[in-house]
């Protein structure tokens, strides 16, 4: 997300560095620059502040922390911090691939200093979108002459803000992620939109929620499954979902912009902070609504519960069996039924619940015709047979769905949902 640089250089004072510090380069980085480059640069500058923002600060770097060294760990909203600082840098003397504590920087319009290694594979000009300095007396020169310098701190404040808009704004990552799917042979409808990531307040976003969330896979089968696994749709789910489990595992500060259908506006999903590989991230459970507090499977079960009543303001009936106080507390909120089935047109039942078969018999009672039942379960094998002993119990059909929406905090990822009708 490109957005305006808010506050003059005048009002700015000192650097911040950003970074998870259970990477190692980041608190190489962070020690270097303590030990190394700021006794320098307080020779000429003595009341210079140093910010160090990131999740798992180790207690070597916490030890720096004085009245100089502001130790943050980490922080929800960091532009605060970025919009009130001169400059961002970046002194590391290992590690590979693009930074995104740079890229951040720029996105914002924050001169950046770095190193060599910093600057690998960016294609970052010295001088015209950084500075770039390797030892600690060149890269505490460079530090003061950004402060000193505003002329020289607005030319690459400028250039910073142009190269991100044009190398990582949306646009840019539209255009790159269709050749990914071109590359995979994966046929893409049009360029595919700007994501509502981009702005997580809505204001330039294109997203809107169009009140339907539609299944990505519907199967009343194995066979029917089985197929619906190799479909281009499935694949084009598994490739978002394995960059999002990434970011995820790797820079779990950012959190995932987007739009949250329970509290009808966007915000930054929130991770726990639980250390597993990528592999393991599970998106449905790991991203949770801050205005909420609802996960991803909570968010899911509220979303279809109202888009099948027919909307948030409809006075259709429909009941709710949970095992979820948050889940509770906002279906009371919108209306819902909680454990009470008169003529319900739907019941929307936790898959551990509906082990009870009296229940689903009972359900199968009480639902009138044209009523639906919507079970959430973990897995396919779980859903199938949640499937089998609804159609048992007398529903007349059971179908399995998968859903993704990775604008709407990926909601839906993870997760398998039985839609059993009367």
């Amino acid at each position: 997300r490109v957005q305006a640089t808010l506050v003059r250089a005048p009002d700015r004072h000192g650097a911040i560095f950003v970074g998870g510090f259970n990477h190692a380069p980041n608190v190489d980085a962070v020690m270097f620059f303590v030990k190394d480059i700021l006794p320098i640069v307080w020779k000429s500058l003595p009341d210079f502040t140093f910010h160090v923002v990131g999740s798992k600060v180790p207690d070597e770097l916490r030890r720096l922390a004085s009245d100089r060294v502001k130790v943050h760990g980490f922080v929800d909203d960091i532009d605060p911090l970025m919009q009130s600082c001169r400059m961002a840098v970046a002194p590391l003397r290992y590690g590979a691939g693009i930074k995104g504590k740079i890229a951040t920087a720029m996105s914002t319009g924050l001169p950046n200093i770095v190193t060599t290694i910093g600057a690998e594979g960016m294609g970052l000009v010295d001088g015209s979108d950084c500075l770039i300095a390797d030892s600690a007396e060149d890269f505490a020169n460079a530090v003061i002459q950004l402060n000193e310098n505003l002329e020289t701190w607005r030319r690459i404040s400028h250039n910073s803000r142009k190269f991100a808009e044009t190398t990582y704004g949306p646009t840019a990552a539209s255009a790159i992620f269709d050749r990914i799917l071109a590359g995979l042979r994966l046929s893409v409808p049009g360029p595919l939109p700007a994501p509502a990531l981009c702005d997580p307040t809505g204001r330039e976003s294109p997203y809107h929620w169009p009140g339907e969330l539609n299944p990505v896979i519907s199967a009343s089968t194995k066979e029917e499954w089985a197929i619906a696994q190799n479909a281009e749709a499935m694949r084009r789910v598994r490739l978002r979902n394995r960059a999002a489990r990434l970011v995820l595992h790797d820079r779990p500060e950012l959190g995932f912009p987007g739009y949250s259908c329970p509290a009808k506006k966007y915000v930054k999903f929130l991770t726990p902070d639980v250390e597993m590989p990528p592999s393991m991230q599970s998106l449905g459970q790991n991203l949770i609504c801050p205005e909420t507090g609802l996960n991803n499977r909570d968010r899911l079960a509220l979303t279809l519960a109202e888009q099948h009543r027919g909307g948030a303001d409809s006075r259709d009936q429909a009941g709710i069996i949970t095992t979820s106080p948050l889940l509770l507390e906002w279906a009371k909120k919108r209306g819902f039924q909680i454990g009470k089935f008169d003529g319900l047109v739907l019941a929307l039942v936790d898959a551990q619940t509906l082990m009870d078969s009296r229940l689903a018999l009972r359900l199968a009672e009480d639902l009138v015709e044209g009523g639906v039942l919507l079970s959430l379960e973990a897995d396919f094998q779980s859903a199938m047979l949640t499937a089998s002993r609804l159609i048992s119990t007398g529903f007349s059909s059971a179908t399995v769905c998968l859903y993704h929406a990775p604008d709407y905090g990926h909601l839906g990822d993870d997760l398998i949902v039985v839609h059993a009708a009367r």
